[in-house]
């Protein structure tokens, strides 16, 4: 029998329109099947012998389609009505269509801005924050685009600016040109910032006197080995060398890449890149439930996803 258990899915990109295709003309992408896709995952979790206590939604709930059609409004009030089936908190994550959709003040006034729930310890204004649905673990919710160069009227644009201009590509999505250690820096990823990394740090110092397991969630990888290069965080290396020097972290969540990924880095954290809804064909399913058990977090994937079985740092006593 689980202690916990929880939902995870991410980058539905939900939009009124007909299928079609990534940046690179490659990979499909079934917009109207995203909804469906949400609903299939919410039944299964409504329907489980084991109660699931919320659901991680980890970023992109809607493509930047309906913004640029004046569709964001309705697009929402679909997806409202989909998660509102689920009577237990929902966690959103913000990734890039959460920007490419709304400024960073519209979303701090939204649904989308799951710090103001009751259970969660936040900072008036920003977009991380974190919660402890059980004594024994701890979640971490990052932003990942609290830098970025997608909302002009952000605090942080003229910072984003300075960091993006290794990047002298006209198409600020495009990395041409770059090398490894800086063809990340794309508009559609974003960084962290000196502030969230303070944080980070303070919230880990804090679960480890307290020996709670931690998992970080956030939109963008911050691993290599998980993920496409040109999908990482910008300053992913100065997160995985903060979180590496904690022996409270068991796994960092991401979305963003659609194909997923998976990686165990050298300090032992399991880097999980989860598949996208939005390119996952209305045939088969994309999401998963996770559960907490005394020496494992055990992640059953759905479809297009694994199954992952991660070792506590702590074991829980029952």
């Amino acid at each position: 029998m689980a202690l916990l258990s929880f939902g995870i899915i991410t980058d539905i990109q939900y939009a009124d329109r007909e299928d079609g295709y990534d940046f690179f003309k490659i990979q499909k992408r079934y917009f109207r099947a995203s909804l469906e896709q949400t609903n299939k995952a919410i039944d299964h979790w409504m329907q489980s012998d084991n109660e699931v206590s919320f659901i991680l939604q980890l970023g992109d709930l809607l493509d930047g389609y309906n913004k640029r059609n004046n569709q964001r409004d309705s697009a929402l009030a679909c997806m409202k009505k989909a998660f509102s089936k689920f009577p237990r908190n929902i966690y959103h994550v913000w990734g890039n269509h959460e920007f490419y959709n709304f400024t960073h003040e519209e979303l701090l006034n939204s649904i989308l801005n799951s710090s103001l729930n009751k259970n969660c310890e936040n900072i008036p204004g920003r977009g991380y924050y974190s919660f402890t649905p059980h004594k024994s673990l701890k979640f971490l919710i990052l932003d990942c685009y609290a830098v970025n160069v997608i909302d002009k009227m952000s605090l942080n644009y003229q910072e984003a600016k300075e960091i993006f201009k290794v990047n002298p590509n006209k198409d600020i999505n495009s990395s041409d040109g770059l090398d490894d250690s800086t063809c990340m820096v794309v508009a559609y990823n974003g960084a962290i910032g000196k502030a969230q990394m303070e944080w980070i740090s303070a919230s880990l110092q804090q679960a480890e006197k307290l020996h709670q397991n931690v998992v970080i969630c956030g939109h963008c990888p911050v691993y290599i080995k998980s993920c496409n290069i040109k999908s990482l965080c910008w300053d992913y290396a100065a997160i995985l060398k903060l979180i590496s020097s904690y022996n409270c972290v068991l796994a960092y969540f991401a979305g963003h890449e659609h194909q997923g990924g998976f990686a165990i880095d050298p300090k032992g954290i399991y880097h999980i890149t989860f598949p996208g809804v939005i390119e996952t064909s209305p045939d088969t399913s994309c999401f998963a439930t996770v559960e907490l058990h005394p020496r494992t977090l055990q992640v059953w994937g759905q479809g297009k996803i694994q199954n992952y079985s991660i070792p506590l740092r702590y074991e829980v006593k029952t």
